[in-house]
């Protein structure tokens, strides 16, 4: 396994933007979040779904199959690329 830092491939960030979990959905957390990851030298792509808070679990009224399955394919590009 490779170390991250030596990764070939740009390391994804995922969040939603919809409100439901304050924290990291606003766009301004989204922006200062990945402002931090830059500081530190890290080499990566932002995503903003239009999906609630944990739309990728599988049950309940926060899933959501299309942002799920976009969501998933880019990871395994990803981890494809790198590992």
């Amino acid at each position: 396994m490779r170390e991250i830092s030596t990764a070939a491939s740009v390391c994804p960030a995922r969040t939603s933007v919809r409100r439901t979990w304050r924290r990291c959905s606003e766009p301004s957390a989204a922006k200062a979040l990945a402002e931090r990851i830059w500081v530190m030298g890290v080499r990566f792509e932002q995503r903003m779904y239009p999906a609630e808070h944990a739309f990728m679990r599988d049950f309940g009224p926060r899933f959501d199959p299309e942002c799920t399955d976009l969501a998933f394919a880019e990871m395994v590009r990803f981890f494809r690329a790198t590992f």
